[in-house]
């Protein structure tokens, strides 16, 4: 409950703050190697574990090198001050006013992994802030502050589009999902190099539109003069892209300095068009430069706040119909955005701003006293806590903006110092069950699963000791080979068996990755060097580790790891680069150039059980928990009606996991019985196509046995058709008995209840299907002899499917019910309904050998329930017969 006040207080004063002051603004890859095949491997630098709680992603003291990380203005690599331990970088304040613009420090790209269930990516980092003149003037409004945003490097916005296009597919420089531009964008869309011939050459194009209105005059922002908001503006290079000069055409600039620029560090006075502007041509005297090379670029700067969320018609800048000719008509270029080899090339970095925040001692902010951690709740505005998680899985880029105006009218102080980047995961939920199982008889449903409080010690075998293929990288460098072995608690490592498939001695190491949450460390817990020997080695070690690990090898472009590809079982992993992937994965990427397999990785494990309880879930509600047992019956159901169950476990620290994998168990009467023509292996799809039929043949066992479940096995997701029963007319369906539409089918096995249709079947009866054009392929057991029959259309014949290739059985059951089974009553041996002398002779009967029972008269007689029939039963019945 404390910790819960403290993370509101922070929240509290986080937003209170916000309301009181503003910023007077307006809102190496690698390659491995199978044969001659190979693929490519993005290489992400080192992950280090801090914590069981915490996942250090990326983390930067700033000590090395740091040759990643761009600069600009008054940022310097510094001594003068850090957090650990001797460096950091500064954006200097110096007197004066002399630093006055907004300075940035650029962090290296950065690939971040995909998220686990439950799990939290976050960034942060350590500072101290020294800008005394964060409100000099006393206005309310912040004048020396900082701002850190994120862009991922991938998302580039122009592209070519026909939404709001001039003619066919124009150019535009926006997101198609919010039709329009976010804040904080910064793109480019540039030509190739071009060799001006001379003068009289003109660059025209076909511009439109939709962006913030201007703001009419200085809009007031700190350290810069601004006369507009969002800007689009038009450029040329004549050095390659290193510097860049403004081309003004006909259409002149509707303001000198936009903020849009200025945010995301362009000169101040860069100006630029806004407001709204549909389709119109635009035309650019490029005599002044005949003869040079140049590169024209289309540029958009979107400022920190208000975009095309806050107003629909902010819709972007677009381009149609570039060209450069002369007078007499000389075309040298030409681009307009339908097709072919389009030469525009698009760049830019899409901006997002995280939080911004100042230093305030007397506030306190946080780092304005001395040098402070920055944590999630800290920020004065913005990403509260630090929460990055919508960038799992992109490549992405951090900004740490120093915005300084031109005086010192609050003071001069040292400047903004950072040092301890870092970017990190938190943990989810513990491990789930695995492995949940179950059958549903009468009236009850069984569960079982892997015991998570199993002790013992066992051998861990995945391979089926075939390592015959070889995997090597195709270029110098290291990688590992692992097999994950799913161990729930602490657990020891006696031995290691690793196959060298080399068939000559090799120098390798073998190590342990611990599982931290959903991932794998990237650095061992415990590793040795060791030589090994042709074929099987056995390392003693007595590794004690946590829950879950991979063991691996090395293996290099001369060293191979050996894979075992007769039967993979989904335990074998792989680090080519920054991170664990399963072998699987890769394999699949490869373009069938590397099939999946198991490693020949062993290990001989002592397990100590995760000492966890136990907790079953019934269509998604409680249903039992604090047991330890690893399976449970369920008596409270009722038949023909299906159930959802999953399990989850409670740890000794009482966290409780994440549910296991849900299984669907439907309760039946022993009297019902399934008939399966096919063996239940689906080997092919099949369809006859929209409106056409398809029917099987089947035979009640009984007399009026009541239907109660359909079963049918389709390819793929969705879709719908009908069911049909038809009678037996002469060996073909005959007439409609009835027909239902089945919608929303998944992959394999499907059901539908049709208890409640009151449909009784005797003796032979057909079974079948009619499609619609979004209706799945059926499955098709190719394995076991068929009689099936289609036909096109309502009104065509029934023919064979075999006449069509189609030899096996249309993959559709139907489940009935027999009735109940006639059980015995106890001592009522003749059934007759009374309990007398007779019983008794029969009994004695029976044991003398002169009569032999049936299955009910064996039942009845052994009135004990001893299994055995003999004197015993005869002085039970007449004890009831004396009514003792």
């Amino acid at each position: 409950m404390i910790r819960k006040v403290i993370i509101i207080l922070v929240l509290f004063m986080a937003f209170s703050f916000a309301r009181e002051l503003n910023t007077a603004a307006n809102k190496n890859a690698s390659q491995i190697n199978a044969g001659q095949n190979n693929i490519t491997v993005i290489h992400n630098p080192a992950v280090q574990q801090s914590d069981r709680t915490d996942v250090i992603l990326y983390e930067d003291d700033f000590e090395g090198d740091v040759s990643g990380w761009q600069t600009e203005g008054p940022w310097i690599l510094t001594e003068e001050q850090s957090m650990s331990p001797t460096h950091s970088f500064n954006a200097v304040n110096n007197p004066g006013g002399a630093d006055e613009g907004s300075w940035n420090l650029y962090s290296p790209v950065y690939a971040l992994p995909e998220l686990g269930d439950g799990e939290v990516m976050r960034f942060g980092f350590s500072l101290f802030i020294d800008t005394p003149d964060f409100d000099g003037d006393g206005d309310n409004s912040l004048e020396d502050l900082y701002r850190v945003s994120l862009a991922d490097v991938d998302a580039l916005a122009w592209h070519a589009t026909n939404f709001n296009a001039f003619a066919g597919m124009s150019y535009w420089c926006g997101d198609e999902s919010l039709q329009g531009y976010s804040d904080g964008w910064l793109q480019f869309l540039d030509t190739p190099p071009i060799t001006v011939p001379g003068i009289g050459y003109e660059l025209s194009a076909q511009l439109k539109w939709g962006i913030e209105d201007p703001c009419g005059g200085d809009c007031g922002i700190a350290g810069a003069y601004i006369d507009g908001w969002d800007a689009a503006n038009v450029r040329i290079s004549t050095d390659g892209g290193t510097t860049w000069d403004f081309l003004n055409g006909d259409d002149p600039y509707d303001f000198t300095s936009g903020y849009g620029w200025f945010f995301n560090g362009e000169p101040e006075y860069t100006p630029g068009w806004g407001g709204q502007q549909d389709w119109h041509n635009v035309t650019f005297d490029l005599s002044a430069y005949s003869g040079e090379e140049v590169i024209i670029r289309f540029a958009f700067g979107s400022d920190p706040a208000y975009s095309t969320i806050d107003d629909a018609s902010l819709v972007g800048f677009f381009v149609d119909d570039i060209t450069i000719e002369n007078i007499m008509g000389d075309q040298i270029f030409a681009a307009n955005a339908d097709g072919g080899d389009d030469p525009m090339i698009a760049a830019g970095l899409a901006w997002i701003e995280q939080f911004y925040d100042y230093g305030d001692p007397a506030g306190p902010r946080p780092g304005a006293n001395g040098w402070e951690e920055y944590l999630p709740g800290y920020p004065y505005n913005g990403n509260v806590f630090l929460d990055i998680s919508d960038m799992a899985g992109k490549n992405i880029q951090f900004k740490f903006m120093m915005v300084y105006d031109g005086n010192d009218d609050g003071g001069s102080g040292d400047g903004l110092f950072i040092d301890d980047f870092k970017i990190y995961k938190e943990l989810g939920a513990p491990p789930a069950p695995t492995g949940l199982a179950g059958e549903a008889l009468d009236s009850q449903c069984n569960l079982w699963w892997d015991d998570m409080n199993y002790a013992g010690t066992d051998d861990y075998i995945y391979d089926s000791d075939q390592v015959t293929q070889l995997i090597t990288l195709t270029d110098a460098g290291e990688a590992w080979a692992g097999e994950r072995f799913d161990i729930v608690g602490s657990s020891t490592i006696n031995t290691v068996s690793v196959f060298n498939a080399n068939g000559f001695p090799v120098d390798v190491t073998v190590a342990a990755f611990e599982q931290v949450g959903a991932f794998y460390n990237l650095t061992p817990t415990y590793q040795t060097d060791v030589t090994l020997d042709a074929d099987w080695n056995d390392l003693t070690l007595g590794w004690d580790m946590g829950s879950g690990y991979i063991i691996a090898v090395t293996f290099t472009n001369e060293v191979a790891a050996g894979l075992d590809e007769s039967n993979p079982m989904g335990h074998s992993m792989v680090m080519l680069g920054g991170n664990w992937d399963t072998w699987q994965s890769v394999a699949e990427g490869s373009g069938g150039s590397l099939n999946d397999g198991e490693w020949g990785i062993r290990a001989n494990i002592t397990t100590l059980g995760a000492d966890v309880t136990y907790n079953v879930y019934r269509d998604g509600e409680p249903l039992a928990s604090g047991f330890s047992a690893a399976s449970y019956s369920d008596f409270t159901v009722e038949n023909n009606i299906t159930y959802e169950y999953a399990v989850s476990a409670t740890f000794p620290s009482g966290d409780e996991s994440d549910p296991s994998a849900v299984i669907e168990l439907t309760p039946q009467s022993s009297t019902i019985y399934e008939i399966a023509l096919d063996d239940g292996t689906s080997e092919l799809g099949i369809s006859m196509g929209s409106g056409n039929y398809m029917a099987v043949k089947f035979t009640a066992v009984g007399v009026d046995d009541d239907l109660v479940r359909l079963k049918w096995y389709q390819q793929g997701d969705g879709g719908a058709f009908y069911f049909y029963l038809w009678n037996d007319d002469a060996g073909l369906p005959g007439a409609e008995l009835w027909h239902h539409i089945i919608v929303g089918g998944v992959e394999g096995w499907n059901s539908y209840d049709v208890s409640a249709e009151g449909i009784q079947l005797t003796g032979d009866f057909w079974l079948g299907v009619k499609e619609f054009s979004s209706t799945q392929d059926f499955g098709f057991d190719t394995g076991s002899n068929g009689m099936g029959y289609w036909r096109q259309g309502g009104n065509g014949d029934w023919q064979l499917l075999s006449d069509l290739g189609f030899d096996g059985n249309l993959m559709v059951r139907p489940l009935l019910d027999g009735g109940e089974v006639q059980g015995c009553t106890l001592g009522d041996v003749n059934a007759d309904g009374v309990l007398d002398v007779l019983d008794i002779v029969r009994v004695v009967n029976f044991i003398m050998g002169s009569e032999t029972p049936t299955d009910d008269e064996a039942c009845a007689a052994d009135i004990n329930e001893d299994g055995v029939i003999d004197v015993l039963d005869i002085v039970n019945i007449v004890n009831i017969i004396m009514g003792s």
